[in-house]
């Protein structure tokens, strides 16, 4: 998940906020942690994350060069 902001409720709803300042963030998990479907890449079997310095997220899979 990518976002300006991430909110936890006392009742466990778990929200990814985006607003004018742009991405602030990536967050890995395991599991999702609300049911927003748009928050959250499901990263398929022998695929990797690579996160830039500019927080860039781009989904590879095993032995793709890299590239910028």
């Amino acid at each position: 998940a990518t976002g300006s902001r991430f909110e936890s409720h006392p009742n466990g709803d778990c929200f990814i906020r985006d607003n004018k300042e742009g991405r602030q963030f990536v967050m890995v998990v395991s599991e999702k942690l609300n049911e927003r479907e748009e928050d959250w890449t499901v990263v398929p079997p022998n695929h990797f994350i690579w996160v830039g310095e500019d927080l860039e997220v781009k989904l590879m899979a095993m032995g793709t060069p890299y590239s910028k």
